[in-house]
């Protein structure tokens, strides 16, 4: 993985590369869930296509698109908070996938949350959440736990949510401390993101440890941008 600079650098938000530097996209026919999930305007509607897509996301996203994302957000979450009996809450936990991860990883004490209710039926089936519940990343999350790093993964880009709520995460845990994110590379330059998140980072009193780019669905050739940020 490239490490990108900082919030201050044009040329690390903006994603560009040189030929021959590894991250170039070339263009592919998206499966259809994944186009549906991207053309959403709203939480509704992107709800709505989870719910359908529940019951083969788990075999569509690992053998169908290569998911590489839950096995280096994890291993970086062990450098930044190897306490294993440390509190994650993984937010947009879907079907549990990156739960998974942190099981086999040793973290015990995982909670999760979604909007999609279909998909929280999959992530029980797991048995490795101490708590599971519905929830809207769009507004302010009224959980009654503190945590000690909170997790999104597969979530942000095309959006809702947006870059705008990202502070929705942040407040989960204390200044400090690590919240961890993925930006899908088609949002992020679709969404302007290079843009927008330097001012709401500015905005929210944030500070960034960490934006890189990696691997994503490899299989459809869509990598996403990595990025760590803790309340100051």
């Amino acid at each position: 993985m490239k490490d990108e600079a900082s919030v201050g650098s044009a040329e690390a938000l903006s994603g560009s590369t040189a030929p021959g530097g590894g991250h170039e996209q070339r263009p592919v026919h998206s499966p259809p869930e994944l186009s549906r999930v991207y053309g959403s305007e709203t939480v509704t509607e992107k709800r709505a296509h989870y719910e359908r897509w529940a019951r083969t996301y788990d075999f569509d996203l690992e053998c169908g698109m290569g998911w590489a994302a839950p096995a280096t957000v994890v291993g970086l979450l062990r450098k930044f908070l190897p306490d294993k009996s440390s509190k994650i809450l993984d937010a947009g936990c879907g079907t549990g996938l990156v739960g998974a991860e942190l099981s086999k990883s040793g973290y015990r004490q995982l909670t999760g949350i979604d909007f999609s209710a279909q998909m929280l039926r999959q992530a029980e089936r797991r048995g490795i959440y101490s708590s599971l519940s519905e929830g809207d990343l769009t507004k302010p999350l009224d959980l009654s736990d503190r945590f000690d790093a909170t997790l999104c993964v597969g979530l942000f880009g095309f959006g809702p949510p947006h870059v705008e709520h990202l502070h929705h995460l942040t407040a989960t845990v204390p200044p400090g401390n690590p919240t961890i994110v993925t930006i899908n590379s088609k949002g992020w330059d679709a969404m302007n993101w290079a843009e927008k998140l330097p001012r709401e980072i500015e905005h929210r009193r944030l500070e960034m440890k960490l934006l890189q780019t990696i691997d994503y669905l490899p299989k459809v050739r869509i990598d996403a941008r990595l990025l760590v940020i803790t309340r100051q």
